[in-house]
């Protein structure tokens, strides 16, 4: 019954992060952020975001960006939930997008024959 409860808060919080993120944010020019997921602890105290950043060259500074935001997000997100209380956010590169994205890279690249 808990994992059922854990799984519909990150589904609750899914949503209305990337909301809070699309409508209340204004990312820096030329980049996006997709949410790939949230895991949130068992007490619902905390909760992992998990993002992707496009295009590469501005992942860096534009997840500084979303580091200087989480308070504003967290804010945000008190008025838009209805919990007994908002988790803590932490904001966390999604690996395995980032690999994947990769291999697609290096699959296109052409092979080069000696």
């Amino acid at each position: 019954m808990a994992a059922d409860r854990v799984r519909q808060v990150n589904e609750l919080l899914h949503r209305a992060i990337a909301e809070i993120i699309q409508k209340e944010i204004e990312l820096p020019l030329g980049s996006f952020i997709t949410i790939t997921g949230v895991s949130t602890a068992p007490d619902l105290k905390y909760a992992t975001i998990f993002v992707t950043i496009l295009p590469n060259h501005l992942r860096g500074s534009t997840f500084e960006f979303l580091g200087r935001k989480t308070i504003f997000i967290q804010n945000h997100l008190a008025g838009k939930v209805k919990l007994q209380f908002v988790p803590r956010l932490t904001f966390e590169l999604d690996e395995g997008e980032i690999r994947a994205q990769r291999i697609y890279e290096l699959l296109d690249t052409p092979e080069d024959k000696d």
